[in-house]
């Protein structure tokens, strides 16, 4: 390696002849005094293409000139307590602010938020690996950290291995998301549970902001929630078997799936003819009442027991058998096919939520059943308008000897093999 001599090369600029071993190049190293920052280096196949560049291009990449007398009219003495390579970098930093629109003071503070947060840098997975922590040690259910858990891994996986969290952006979540190619009602639910842990990233001092807020929603048409007529009510029914009581009060007492999965016998009081649903096991951590409405007790008493959860061991396997049997595909897409669908979210409660308020058009207490604060998600979530006016007596009428001699076919009852 020689360095060339090329007259009047300005300050800051060096040349060095280089070889790769098969064939040699020119490098050209811009240094700090010469751009009053960072080192900027390029290679040429000839020197007098390294000259033709420092004598053009490079000049652009120069620190400004500094007009010694205007600084210290406009900044007074404290422009001459920097060193001349601190100077030289403050005013790189003019000139590269200048060409991105940008005000050096807010670069700055952008720089500091974002880069130095407060509560020291995490990469990622240890940030869930501590967020888990400490939702587990609030007490948060098993199937709500499982859950949380396994959608902030995915989350992690889409980046480096050892990406802080500070480092993550609104483009690169919205960036995820979209990868996904999820409804937007997946994509919003995917959202929240990020948001779940940049919220708390936010307070721990980990990062400046939560980038999901900064994300452009999608738009989503709601449409009416799928209810069972009474007829495939009363087909469920028929090949429920030993879920019989989890699917009794889903449909007559409006209990959430995962309420019902943690109902035990001992919540059930036939006495009083109520289901005593304790704050532990209801979603919003209230306890509530419901009484025993339609024939909800003639579909639980043959299943009684002393003590115990009212829903069997393997649920989910044998929930997806039921609903299979029922003529809904074994499959968790409640995306319409050709012949049939899949099972429909929540279509036990919705079912409840519309006979309910279509039979004692009380919102209030409809929405006390299901453990709504007020009526509103009643309105924006539960409730469809029965158009038929008999199909609500019938519901409210269905009861177990109805089943007797009945058949199944594609999820219908066939009524002609009664």
């Amino acid at each position: 390696m020689k360095r060339s001599r090329i007259a009047g090369l300005p300050n800051g600029i060096g040349v060095t002849r280089n070889s790769n071993g098969k064939k040699e190049y020119w490098k050209v190293r811009l240094g700090k005094k010469f751009t009053g920052g960072k080192i900027v280096t390029r290679n040429f196949s000839s020197l007098a293409d390294a000259r033709k560049w420092i004598s053009d291009d490079a000049k652009k990449l120069a620190v400004p000139k500094v007009d010694v007398q205007s600084l210290k009219e406009q900044s007074g003495t404290q422009a001459f307590s920097l060193s001349p390579t601190q100077l030289g970098e403050a005013m790189d930093a003019f000139r590269r602010c200048q060409e991105a629109g940008l005000e050096l003071s807010k670069a700055v503070s952008f720089a500091i938020k974002f880069n130095k947060p407060k509560g020291g840098k995490v990469t990622l997975t240890d940030a869930i690996t501590q967020l888990i922590d400490v939702k587990e040690g609030k007490g948060k259910r098993p199937a709500y950290l499982e859950k949380l858990k396994a959608k902030l891994k995915r989350f992690a996986r889409s980046f480096p291995t050892k990406t802080n969290l500070n480092e993550i952006t609104t483009a690169a979540v919205e960036k995820y998301l979209t990868a996904l190619k999820q409804s937007p009602e997946g994509q919003l639910i995917e959202a929240r549970h990020i948001s779940v842990l940049f919220g708390w990233a936010v307070k721990q001092g980990y990062t400046a902001e939560n980038p999901v807020r900064g994300w452009d929603r999608p738009q989503i048409e709601r449409t009416p929630p799928v209810i069972l007529s009474p007829s495939n009510a009363l087909a469920l029914l028929l090949v429920a078997g030993d879920l019989t009581p989890w699917v009794a009060v889903g449909i007559f007492a409006g209990l959430r799936p995962e309420e019902a999965r943690r109902l035990a016998w001992e919540d059930i009081d036939f006495k009083e003819r109520h289901i005593d649903l304790p704050a532990s096991k209801a979603k919003g951590r209230t306890r509530r009442i419901v009484p025993f409405l339609g024939h909800l007790e003639k579909w639980l008493l043959p299943y009684k027991k002393d003590k115990g959860p009212i829903a069997p061991l393997n649920f989910r396997r044998r929930f997806w058998a039921m609903a299979e049997r029922a003529g809904y595909r074994a499959s968790k897409s409640i995306q319409k096919t050709s012949k049939n669908t899949g099972w429909p979210k929540d279509v036990l409660r919705h079912s409840f939520g519309s006979y309910h308020l279509a039979k004692w058009n009380k919102a209030g207490l409809t929405a006390e059943y299901m453990g709504h604060r007020n009526s509103q998600m009643l309105y924006q979530h539960y409730r469809k308008v029965i158009k038929q006016k008999a199909d609500i007596k019938l519901f409210w009428e269905i009861k177990p000897q109805e089943l007797v001699g009945l058949k199944v076919i594609q999820g219908k009852l066939d009524k002609k093999a009664a």
